[in-house]
């Protein structure tokens, strides 16, 4: 910081013509005043000299506060200076603590990780065991059961052969004493349970049997059933066809089935009463087979 320095300097042409005042001086002066004018000079050029020092002194003191100021600020510019690093390196330390901070979070995370990964691991182990126990449990099971099953087949296929029981007989114009439905035609009866005489189907094996009765109108009612006769002479009616509408000279055809168990030995015949009068009828049919046996 520079400061400025108040002038000391005299009016040189006084003071030269003061001098050759004093050097030259004039012989009609006289010669007490001269020398108190020399006197007066001196004192004059004293107290200039005076106060130029003093003005000097002062200058001085004033450079030396303003250089001790601008120390005070360099120093404080240092400070500053050294106060900005020192954030820096608190700000970098900071920023230090938190990368830090998340990288052991991260560690804690892949850590967790590890040991879910360890633990998926070991539970993917067992139940791939378990698993692996229960396929041959499974497949162990499947191929007993397969045997089983084609153990049954071969044997059902054994009593299949020897069970074969079907028939279709046509006609059903005629009826015995007792109205039983005769249908005398007989086109086929595997297994010889349908007479086609009497009109009686008996069950030559125990199982499930399906049965169908169609028959046709010529012009008057329909009035037939089906029913089981078991061998202890108990009577079950299965089912039936009925219809009273009478429309002359026109034809109508009607038709039931059903599923019925059997022992063996029961019988199944249609049996038409109330005065029915039985219709001739290629149409006419009741037919039955053998379902399952038991």
């Amino acid at each position: 910081m520079e400061t400025e320095v108040p002038s000391t300097s005299v009016d040189m042409q006084d003071t030269e013509q003061a001098q050759v005042v004093f050097q030259m001086p004039s012989t009609s002066v006289d010669m007490q005043d001269t020398e108190q004018a020399q006197v007066k000079t001196l004192e004059e050029r004293v107290r200039m000299l005076e106060s130029c020092l003093q003005t000097l002194i002062r200058g001085l003191t004033q450079l030396n506060d303003n250089a001790a100021k601008a120390k005070d600020v360099e120093t404080l510019i240092r400070d500053l200076t050294q106060l900005n690093d020192d954030a820096a390196k608190v700000k970098d330390v900071e920023l230090l603590r938190d990368r830090v901070a998340k990288v052991e979070k991260e560690t804690d995370t892949a850590k967790n990780l590890t040991a879910r990964v360890d633990d998926l691991k070991f539970e993917n182990h067992n139940t791939i065991k378990a698993l692996e126990e229960r396929i041959n449990d499974q497949f162990t099971l499947t191929a007993n059961t397969h045997q089983d099953l084609t153990t049954r087949v071969c044997k059902l296929d054994a009593m299949s052969d020897k069970r074969k029981v079907w028939f279709s007989a046509r006609g059903g114009n005629r009826k015995t004493d007792d109205d039983k439905v005769i249908f005398g035609l007989t086109r086929t009866n595997e297994g010889d349970a349908y007479n086609a005489t009497t009109g009686i189907f008996t069950a030559p094996y125990k199982g499930a049997y399906f049965f169908t009765l169609t028959y046709c109108s010529h012009g008057g009612e329909i009035n037939v059933s089906v029913y089981r006769e078991e061998k202890n002479g108990y009577i079950e009616w299965l089912m039936e066809l009925y219809d009273t509408t009478e429309t002359k000279g026109k034809k109508y055809m009607a038709s039931t089935s059903r599923i019925v168990d059997l022992e063996k030995k029961d019988k199944v015949y249609v049996e038409s009463y109330n005065g029915h009068e039985l219709t001739a009828g290629y149409a006419n049919m009741f037919s039955g087979f053998l379902v399952h046996p038991m």
